[in-house]
């Protein structure tokens, strides 16, 4: 019976693909699989025709310059990533966090593999902006990562990764994640992740990620995201969801308006998090510094609790991008 809701998740996914791919089969013109290459550019040297092209270009860009980790992922450049942020969050003390996201090329061993680094951890929210590594879902507290990723070519919207590493504690951890294009034209974007993870302290687990991205006009955008994880140690289904719409305000300013709710359930779907939340984020006038301000209002409850807290927040941020 506790694997009932992993089977209907898996028909979901696979029923979900299949029916994007019929769909989308008939806007191409060839739909023989070939190899394509949707690596993302530096966005500071994009023309707005290009990155307004597609919805996949203006989703890539979004996600490059928020920062998301599964863009930063794909990269075929190195870069490293530091955020500083300072967090108020009511009835918590005041808290600093330096957040580490790195990637390094080993060419010496392939082309496909890489390095890399991370002590991102899991806050509260989901939103499809946000950038928590699957490695960090399940654990609130600092969780740095060490991890080889191999990365296969794209073929018919399609690759893969595999990723061994070490976590905090030196706990190993390793999955496999497929990454599909289930559908892509110029003002709509479906992409579906599905993962088989293994973590020592939380056994072999199953996950899904759906993020479909919409063009609303040439500065703006619409983002949905929906996740789900299911491991043999963990308490339950722990997933999440949310909105956002990306809105321009200038070239180097960028603002999203955020609605996300999370939980962790073994039968029953229920919320544990609320949050809506407004997320500005502007280059400064030196090329490799960010700002952002992020006020949020939650309203938070623990499986043990019936009824919940609001709970208001505020997030700064100085991050420091470094590419080459």
């Amino acid at each position: 019976m506790k694997y009932k809701r992993i089977l209907t998740i898996l028909y979901f996914s696979v029923s979900f693909n299949t029916f994007a791919i019929e769909s989308n089969d008939k806007d191409e013109i060839d739909g023989t699989p070939t190899k394509v290459d949707e690596t993302s550019e530096d966005p500071t040297t994009e023309t707005r025709e290009f990155v307004y092209q597609s919805a996949v270009g203006f989703a890539n860009w979004v996600d490059s310059f928020f920062g998301q980790s599964e863009e930063l992922e794909d990269a075929d450049f190195d870069y490293l990533r530091l955020r500083n942020d300072f967090i108020f969050r009511e009835g918590d003390s005041p808290a600093y966090r330096l957040k580490i996201k790195a990637k390094v090329r080993l060419p010496q061993l392939s082309n496909r593999v890489s390095l890399i680094l991370s002590n991102e951890q899991k806050e509260g929210g989901s939103g499809p902006d946000d950038s928590t590594d699957l490695e960090t879902i399940s654990d609130r507290s600092s969780n740095s990562s060490a991890a080889l990723n191999y990365e296969t070519d794209i073929y018919s919207r399609s690759k893969f990764d595999f990723r061994v590493g070490l976590g905090s504690g030196l706990k190993p951890f390793s999955f496999a994640r497929h990454t599909f294009q289930a559908y892509k034209s110029e003002t709509l974007s479906i992409k579906n992740y599905n993962y088989l993870i293994w973590k020592e302290e939380d056994g072999t687990g199953l996950s899904t990620k759906i993020k479909l991205n919409k063009t609303i006009s040439p500065t703006r955008l619409f983002r949905w995201g929906y996740f789900f994880l299911r491991a043999e140690k963990t308490r339950g289904n722990e997933w999440s969801t949310g909105i956002a719409i990306v809105d321009q305000l200038s070239d180097e300013k960028w603002i999203a308006y955020q609605l996300s709710a999370n939980g962790e359930t073994e039968l029953d779907w229920d919320v544990s998090e609320y949050r809506l939340s407004l997320r500005y984020r502007m280059k400064t006038e030196i090329d490799w510094l960010f700002f952002e301000i992020e006020p949020a209002y939650s309203y938070v409850k623990s499986i043990e609790q019936t009824e919940g807290n609001f709970v208001p927040s505020i997030k700064f941020r100085f991050e420091i991008k470094l590419e080459r």
